[in-house]
C-alpha cells in the first residue's frame, strides 16, 4: 500500500517518479518480505573466499563480505583467525 502511495503520491504521500520502475518495486518488495536466510547465509559466503598469499587482498574481500553479513568485530575477526589458521 505505501508503494502505492508513493507511486500515486495519495494519502499524504510525496510522490516518486521512480517508484514506477519495476526493479524499484522488486528490490523494495524484497527487502521487505524476502526470504529471511538471507543473512544467515551472508557468513557462510565470507567462509569461502580463498586467502591466496597477499594478506591486503584477502582483508579487502572478507570486508566487502560484510556489507551483507554485518557481523560484529569480535565475530569478524575470529572468522578472519579461522580463515587463517592454516594457511598463513
Amino acid at each position: 500500500m505505501t508503494y502505492g502511495n508513493q507511486v500515486t503520491g495519495e494519502l499524504g504521500h510525496t510522490r516518486q517518479e521512480g517508484f514506477k520502475l519495476w526493479d524499484v518495486f522488486a528490490e523494495l518488495a524484497i527487502h521487505q518480505f524476502g526470504p529471511t536466510h538471507e543473512k544467515q547465509k551472508a557468513p557462510r559466503e565470507m567462509l569461502k573466499v580463498p586467502y591466496k598469499n597477499d594478506m591486503n587482498q584477502f582483508l579487502v574481500e572478507f570486508e566487502n563480505g560484510n556489507v551483507k553479513a554485518k557481523v560484529t568485530v569480535i565475530v569478524f575477526r575470529k572468522l578472519i583467525r579461522d580463515q587463517l589458521l592454516d594457511k598463513a
